[in-house]
């Protein structure tokens, strides 16, 4: 845990070195994951008790808008990183995960059938084994569209909570970044970096999981991220319950 050692003069002279540092193209990164882990105990205190929104704690961080630094945000709040926890299990789990989803009829259909997955090379399977995973639990969890893409009707749409954003031709050649109140942060083209940045904005911004999602989020938390605390729900068990012996 964080311990807090400095005063209010102290961490505004922290913002104003990470505000102008964040302009140079060539950033100290060094230091501003320094100056990040003194000023978490206030940052928190902004978030949690202030509420400040969004767009203020970007001006104020914005570091923290970084996929890299988000995730260590998650780890100064939980105690858990979020790489390779989330990458080795949701590897290891997405073959069966799509073995469950041709079960119940509802394997992902993307353009490249994930049954030509076996004449590919290892690597790029177990890539497209998990964009097929996510996308999968993202539907069969949810009770609304969870991942969402982005087109000309909704992409001025107004985001409260965190929110995962895909656009492209398909999942598997996509832009995927998170959204929440309007601000658009952490870009990546690897679901499971974006899956991870998700489950982190969570945490970092002290937000609550939406009733249409909280099965998959809680799904990537408990089971992908090993998180404990509290019960899982019985869709969460049920499809456990599924997967054993695939």
């Amino acid at each position: 845990m964080t311990v807090n050692t400095e005063d209010q003069r102290s961490i505004e002279l922290h913002q104003r070195w990470m505000k102008e540092e964040w302009r140079k193209r060539n950033k100290n990164m060094k230091k501003m994951g320094e100056l990040m882990e003194l000023t978490y105990a206030e940052r928190r205190r902004c978030i949690v008790e202030d509420r400040l929104p969004v767009k203020t704690i970007r001006e104020d961080y914005p570091a923290l808008f970084e996929t890299e630094e988000l995730w260590r945000e998650f780890r100064r709040v939980t105690g858990t990183d979020v790489w390779p926890t989330l990458m080795d299990n949701l590897h290891q789990m997405a073959p069966a995960i799509i073995k469950f989803a041709r079960k119940k009829g509802q394997e992902p259909k993307f353009p490249q059938s994930l049954d030509v997955l076996l004449t590919v090379e290892e690597t790029k399977k177990t890539e497209l084994d998990s964009i097929g995973a996510v996308f999968f639990l993202s539907k069969y969890l949810s009770t609304k569209e969870v991942l969402q893409r982005e087109n000309e009707k909704n992409k001025d749409c107004n985001v409260t909570v965190p929110t995962l954003i895909w656009e492209g031709e398909s999942p598997m050649k996509a832009e995927y970044t998170i959204k929440v109140e309007n601000v658009k942060f952490a870009n990546t083209n690897d679901i499971v970096i974006a899956l991870g940045s998700l489950i982190a904005a969570y945490y970092a911004f002290n937000m609550k999981y939406p009733c249409e999602a909280r099965n998959f989020l809680s799904f990537t938390e408990k089971v992908l991220l090993k998180l404990e605390g509290g019960k899982s729900s019985r869709a969460i068990n049920n499809l456990l319950s599924g997967l054993k012996g695939l």
